[in-house]
């Protein structure tokens, strides 16, 4: 996953980054609601 981020993070694909965070957050709001 940080891999990604980073590779992202250098092409400047900023809609990807913020994507990719905002599903890490959604996938951890989800294990804490459960």
């Amino acid at each position: 996953m940080r891999e990604g981020l980073l590779r992202f993070a250098r092409n400047d694909n900023v809609q990807y980054v913020i994507g990719g965070i905002a599903s890490v957050i959604a996938c951890v709001n989800v294990l804490i609601a459960v």
